[in-house]
């Protein structure tokens, strides 16, 4: 996960977005080479602003897949909903260029050229995604993680990561304090907490996930510690539903966490805008 503008993203996520703001600057480019020839379109794009024009064209389509929901994780894995909302997105961008070429006429890049490059961009971008779902799905791309712990955090992690295929993360089961642990609803106990570092070599596991009710005297930090030196990750439970759902898990809300969140921030703005509110109620007063 990558935070970027006080949101997470999963790498593979951003890793599209990328690849699709350049399928779009390859799909109008080639339009251009394509109508205009090499010579021509040689001096259209390096002479004639082309490529400024290209990157206008690629910045609006990508900020309205952003918009439209095109990179949260729920939408990715819906293939109807990515079609209608793609269909949405070209036409949309259709009308904001259209607004922006009558304010700037120079930024036009032709009708014909404009034309083209959207039939390839549509149809480029949906074979994409489409690529992005099945390689997503094999296990062999998927990040092996495991859960310490067995409660209600446990059941919500599994339910989420379920529903999120595109996340590339293979929840392989938890281990519990307790003997004979029989898991958290269809998530498997494959293991109880002392066993760690066996199950963690056995799975073959990348990444730990601490969703524990209970840690005083329970959890195995010299344990996790050497994992951590060993390269896998570990990340706390309560954390890591934030960044997969972008909400709070109320059933492991801790003082702790609340304390030590990123969140809670308040900028310059509303700080003076709350100033100017309390010297509005005392003169009144």
């Amino acid at each position: 996960m990558i935070r970027l503008f006080n949101a997470y993203f999963p790498a593979r996520t951003l890793l599209l977005g990328m690849s699709e703001a350049f399928l779009v600057t390859l799909g109008f480019t080639t339009s251009i080479v394509l109508w205009f020839g090499l010579m021509d379109a040689d001096l259209m794009l390096w002479y004639e602003r082309g490529f400024i024009k290209i990157f206008a064209i690629s910045a609006i389509f990508i900020v309205c897949m952003y918009y439209f929901d095109l990179y949260d994780t729920l939408v990715l894995g819906n293939r109807r909903e990515v079609l209608t909302r793609l269909i949405q997105v070209l036409g949309t961008s259709c009308l904001i260029l259209a607004g922006l070429y009558v304010a700037y006429p120079w930024l036009r890049i032709g009708y014909s050229v404009f034309l083209s490059g959207l039939v390839f961009v549509g149809i480029s971008i949906a074979l994409l995604r489409r690529l992005f779902l099945l390689l997503n799905h094999l296990p062999r791309f998927s990040e092996r993680m495991l859960v310490v712990g067995d409660g209600a955090l446990t059941q919500s992690l599994f339910t989420e990561v379920e529903k999120r295929k595109e996340l590339g993360v293979q929840l392989v089961g938890c281990v519990s304090d307790r003997d004979g642990g029989a898991g958290s609803g269809t998530l498997p106990a494959i293991g109880r907490i002392d066993q760690l570092e066996d199950v963690i070599e056995k799975e073959q596991v990348k990444r730990i996930v601490v969703a524990m009710t209970e840690r005083r005297g329970k959890l195995p930090i010299e344990s996790l510690l050497k994992l951590k030196m060993k390269g896998v990750v570990i990340q706390d439970g309560a954390e890591f539903f934030e960044t997969v759902t972008g909400k709070i898990s109320l059933d492991s809300l801790r003082l702790s966490w609340l304390l030590f969140s990123p969140g809670f921030r308040i900028s310059r703005v509303m700080s003076a805008i709350s100033e100017v509110s309390q010297f509005s109620s005392r003169s009144s007063g």
